[in-house]
Order: structure tokens, then C-alpha cells, then sequence
């Protein structure tokens, strides 16, 4: 592994983990702050938290699913960008609902849930389009030995049939 490889592979844990434990650490205070009912405590909680508990097994399991270290740092953006957009959209869905009357009564969890939900898919699409693209890469560099193959081998059955030719003639 190369020292520039390193540094990206700890960045890009390190994002994937500030993530989760983050969101996990903000489902942690709402639970100990709020009473609530069993039943608000499992689905405002216990559910959401396993996301956040998800986005933190799928860091730790990186290097088993056959991910470049160096592309880490690109599944923590989409575990980051995916954890934005989904809280954004849960902000506006809220804006959305206040301006018919509707109020939300704990915004916060609402938007730390989609959060959390969206860090679990960002880093799953993350892990898929490294996985896809490096199998891309893969293709191209086995089209390119081909095509130098082909060549090589037009290259000496031409001359092999020159040499034949000359011989015959």
C-alpha cells in the first residue's frame, strides 16, 4: 500500500465512521431524553440507530468486499452525500407540511432518521459504483492486452505467410 493510499483509505473511514457515530450518537440523546412509549421508542429509535449501526458495520467491512483503499474516501462521499440529501429532503417535506397546518411535532428525529437512511444507501452505492468501476477498469485493460495480442499474432502469421510465400515462389 502506498503512503498517498493510506491517508485516503484512513479519510475515507473516517468520514464513514464520523457518520454513523454521529447519527447514531444523536438517536442515542433523542431516546434518553424523550419519554415515550415502547412502541415510539423501537420505531423512533431502535430502527433508525440500526441504520447509523449500519453505516458503521459497512465501514468496518470495507476491505472484505474487495474496495480499494484509495476509492474509500469516494464511498464516504456518497455515505455523506446520501445521509444530506435525504435529511434535506425530510427538511423540506417538514416546510412542506407546516405550510398546510400540519405540524411535525419532533422535527429533529424526522430528519436524523432520512439522515441515517441515506448514509445506509449512500455507502451501499458508494461500495457499488467502486465495484463498478474498477471492474471497468479491469475490461478496458483486458480489451487493450487483446488488442496488442491481435496484433502481435496478425504480425507474425503475416510474416510467418510472407516467408512461406517466398519459399514456394
Amino acid at each position: 500500500m502506498s503512503a498517498s493510499g493510506s491517508w485516503k483509505e484512513y479519510a475515507g473511514l473516517g468520514g464513514i465512521f464520523g457518520t454513523g457515530l454521529g447519527l447514531f450518537g444523536l438517536h442515542t440523546v433523542h431516546a434518553l431524553s424523550a419519554d415515550e412509549s415502547l412502541r415510539a421508542l423501537f420505531l423512533g429509535l431502535l430502527i433508525p440507530a440500526g441504520f447509523a449501526v449500519g453505516i458503521l458495520a459497512g465501514g468496518a467491512q470495507l476491505r472484505r468486499l474487495d474496495v480499494d483503499g484509495a476509492q474509500f474516501p469516494r464511498v464516504a462521499a456518497w455515505c455523506v452525500g446520501g445521509a444530506v440529501v435525504l435529511s434535506l429532503g425530510a427538511e423540506l417535506t417538514i416546510l412542506s407540511q407546516q405550510a398546510r397546518g400540519v405540524t411535525v411535532s419532533d422535527q429533529m428525529v424526522v430528519v436524523v432518521t432520512a439522515a441515517s437512511a441515506g448514509g445506509l444507501v449512500g455507502l451501499i452505492v458508494g461500495v457499488y459504483d467502486t465495484r463498478q468501476r474498477a471492474a471497468r477498469a479491469e475490461a478496458n485493460q483486458l480489451s487493450q492486452h487483446l488488442t496488442v495480442l491481435n496484433r502481435v499474432l496478425r504480425h507474425d502469421i503475416r510474416t510467418s505467410a510472407n516467408v512461406i510465400q517466398g519459399h514456394a515462389e
